[in-house]
């Protein structure tokens, strides 16, 4: 039978931090299918959605408002962003956002947990300010 690894990070407390990673067998037929890359996405208003961030992990959501502009104050704005009821954290910047096993963006803005909000840029348009 073959299996996929998936690994847990788990941080120690106190002022050494220690980083374990244990590995545990996942069998292949439980594992996820390979997501579907949309190269044109775009966001409805509505759209169920989740993202994957390194810091704040799976979180589902839907689709507030699309083509949306933030300003992050100092001359920093980011145009044609998508809102979403999905909280994320810094660290989460980058991350993917799927609909359904489809990948359709990235996660560009985060405002907190937990009752923030996440802003994604769909794939295939320009990160310019």
């Amino acid at each position: 039978m073959r299996t996929l690894l998936r690994h847990t990070l788990r941080a120690a407390a106190g002022t050494a931090t220690a980083i374990v990673c244990a590995l545990t067998a996942v069998p292949a037929a439980t594992a996820a299918p390979a997501p579907q890359y949309a190269p044109t996405a775009s966001f409805v208003i509505g759209q169920n959605v989740c993202h994957q961030g390194a810091v704040g992990g799976l979180r589902c959501g839907r689709i507030l408002a699309v083509n949306a502009t933030i300003n992050l104050g100092g001359g920093n704005i980011i145009y044609g962003v998508a809102q979403s009821t999905a909280c994320s954290v810094s660290g989460d910047v980058g991350g993917p956002v799927y609909a359904g096993s489809t990948l359709v963006g990235k996660i560009v803005h985060a405002t907190g947990c937990p009752f923030g909000y996440s802003y994604y840029k769909p794939l295939g348009s320009p990160l310019t300010k």
